[in-house]
């Protein structure tokens, strides 16, 4: 429980009489194909192409930039631009933190065998962090610190949309003539 961000790849397959070029499509269950689907009707392919948890900032930043400032839980278009934004602004305030002083924190957990004490990096320059990507409140939304759980979800959204964006280059080049396809970011909790 709590919040759950995805961005999906949504690709046009829907097969045309006139084209020359189709596409096959088969689903299976346990090894048995799936009779109740009939792919000839598929029109598209959705993929689930990133998943944060509690990524509270990065969540924000989708609110702001892509959702015009409205968090309800509805499917976002997300272009490759876009996608390039929140890459360059990840790195800035990746560059900042990794530059800054921390400091050290007690904070109790849930662990194994109940609530622990542990200690947590907290930094301590967080003004391009705070303007770049600032932390949301929300119910069950994860922690508003500037610490080491939040550099590691813009770590792993550096990471993600390096991939994505290197896959979509990849699919430009390979499938120039085929629909390209659209990205969506939605999150619930």
């Amino acid at each position: 429980m709590g919040l759950d961000m995805y961005l999906s790849k949504k690709t046009y397959v829907q097969n045309w009489n006139h084209k020359k070029e189709k596409h096959e499509i088969i689903i299976k269950l346990n090894g048995k194909i799936r009779d109740d689907i009939k792919s000839e009707r598929i029109s598209y392919i959705q993929e689930e192409i990133a998943y944060w948890e509690k990524a509270n900032h990065i969540h924000n930043w989708f609110v702001e930039n892509i959702q015009g400032g409205i968090d309800n839980c509805k499917s976002y278009y997300v272009s490759k631009d876009d996608l390039k934004k929140l890459l360059k602004t990840c790195n800035k305030v990746n560059k900042s933190l990794m530059q800054s002083e921390t400091i050290e924190k007690d904070e109790e957990v849930l662990g194994k065998n109940g609530k622990v004490n542990v200690k947590i990096k907290v930094f301590k320059n967080i003004e391009i962090a705070k303007k770049l990507l600032p932390t949301k409140e929300g119910f069950f939304f994860g922690g508003t610190d500037y610490d080491e759980y939040y550099l590691e979800n813009i770590k792993y959204t550096i990471k993600i949309i390096e991939k994505i964006l290197k896959e979509l280059k990849t699919y430009e080049l390979l499938y120039p003539e085929f629909y390209y396809p659209e990205l969506y970011y939605h999150a619930s909790w």
